[in-house]
């Protein structure tokens, strides 16, 4: 972490190392700092979709579920960032909005049909809605993709 302190203070326009900076001050669970990070790395480059997503996950740490969302959707229509689709339909999975987190994850698998998460995700989603069928075969699915992906195995144990 110092490293990137010291490199963020000489390169004080390199959004890379704001963000970077942002991610190891979240490591340590200092959350406030690494919004700050987040923020200045945006400031520099308002299009960076990683640290639109970053941002995103300090908001849902915080509560703030709307601005999480708004952060995720923008780090999708900036750059189609993979792990924002993953966030953005955990989110609606937690508020219930199952139509959105089926659409989000449906959406990320489009562009990354190997994204194990999302797959799993998906198929919380449909079970969720009480689409067994679906969701098994969503599971089976993530299994071919990493056979050791232990939520998955729990999830179809449910099933059987």
């Amino acid at each position: 972490m110092l490293l990137y302190q010291k490199d963020a203070r000489l390169a004080q326009n390199s959004f890379i190392l704001h963000n970077n900076l942002g991610v190891e001050y979240f490591r340590r669970g200092r959350f406030s700092e690494a919004e700050l990070e987040f923020q200045k790395s945006l400031q520099i480059c308002d299009h960076y979709a990683t640290a639109r997503n970053n941002l995103g996950a300090i908001y849902e740490r915080q509560g703030k579920l709307q601005h999480a969302i708004t952060e995720y959707q923008k780090a999708i229509d900036v750059n189609d960032y993979g792990l924002a689709y993953s966030n953005l339909g955990s989110i609606y999975l937690r508020m219930s909005r199952l139509d959105e987190a089926i659409e989000v994850f449906k959406k990320g698998l489009k562009i990354y049909p190997q994204y194990v998460e999302i797959h799993f995700q998906l198929g919380l989603a449909y079970f969720q809605k009480g689409y067994l069928k679906e969701a098994k075969k969503v599971w089976e699915k993530t299994l071919l993709l990493d056979s050791n992906y232990l939520p998955a195995k729990k999830a179809l144990s449910v099933l059987e």
